[in-house]
């Protein structure tokens, strides 16, 4: 899922029912929902013959975690609702999620069209990686909340 506010944002979400939206919230600039466009079943942002597999839609409401802090980034979590729902097909399904919340070690797929470096240039083609979860994430980031936020590393 892709997620942009007006022409210049661009981040992540993950589809998690046909209605909503689940991002972060430091990607979410702006209380006006209706500039947040989402785009589902995009594989290649620069493609124009993924049109048959896409679907646009505009967000009509944002719910922020109310213990967000932009400082930490400890809840960073928003919810974002969108004002038609999206149809599930061959390409637009919602996440598959497991149960529990997981521990350290367990692997994980990440996928984004992120920088795959701090400064580097957006991706076209949404990438994927595995990686595990990192149980003691404090020996590298300060500060940090293991019961508000869950850390990956490779």
């Amino acid at each position: 899922m892709i997620i942009y506010e007006g022409y210049n944002s661009f981040c992540g979400g993950t589809l998690i029912h046909k209605d909503y939206v689940l991002t972060a919230t430091h990607c979410i600039d702006t209380n006006n929902a209706s500039v947040i466009t989402l785009i589902a079943g995009s594989h290649n942002v620069s493609a124009t013959s993924e049109t048959v597999s896409r679907q646009q839609r505009t967000a009509q409401a944002i719910d922020v975690h109310p213990q967000y802090d932009p400082t930490a980034y400890t809840n960073d979590i928003a919810l974002l609702c969108v004002s038609i729902s999206f149809i599930f097909n061959t390409y637009v399904q919602p996440a598959c999620l497991p149960g529990g919340v997981p521990k350290p070690d367990d692997q994980v797929i990440i996928t984004g069209w992120s920088s795959q470096y701090i400064g580097g240039p957006i991706q076209s083609t949404l990438k994927q990686a595995y990686t595990k979860v990192v149980g003691e994430c404090d020996q590298w980031w300060q500060p940090l909340d293991n019961s508000k936020q869950i850390y990956v590393a490779d």
